[in-house]
């Protein structure tokens, strides 16, 4: 008999999901595929997705190297694509090629960081801001 797992209201399986775990990821074997994420610059990002029926969890991205051993091992899906309408929000700025900020970075707040606003910035205005703020959570070992 196939195993049965509930969706919350929020759209989320009771899991387990994939988790990094004394610097190592874990995922559940047969519940995890791994997906390419092109983000509007072009940098390859890896996430890995719960394939339980309803089930929307996806991982913060994991490193390329990571990624790249994982993709012989779990079901590839297909590459999912950043939009490709946003400008930079720097007054006078028009870049198209853009870095989403989170107002929450991943190595504080974890998945947590996905419920955060984010906004366009082109690359230069991302590490304008960041060197502002001295390098503000850069130098910050994450949690994730």
């Amino acid at each position: 008999m196939a195993e049965i797992h509930w969706i919350n209201q929020r759209g989320y399986c009771d899991g387990p999901h994939p988790e990094k775990c004394n610097g190592k990821w874990r995922y559940p074997k047969g519940r995890t595929a791994i997906r390419r994420f092109i983000k509007q610059n072009g940098v390859i990002n890896y996430e890995l997705v719960c394939t339980t029926p309803g089930c929307r969890f996806v991982s913060s991205p994991i490193p390329n190297a990571a990624g790249a051993i994982l993709l012989g091992k779990l079901t590839e899906l297909k590459t999912r694509y950043a939009a490709q309408v946003s400008v930079c929000c720097y007054d006078g700025c028009e870049s198209t090629a853009i870095e989403w900020h989170h107002f929450a970075p991943y190595n504080t707040f974890g998945e947590e960081a996905n419920k955060f606003p984010v906004q366009p910035l082109c690359r230069d205005h991302h590490r304008y801001w960041h060197e502002k703020m001295d390098g503000y959570q850069w130098r910050r070992q994450g949690q994730w």
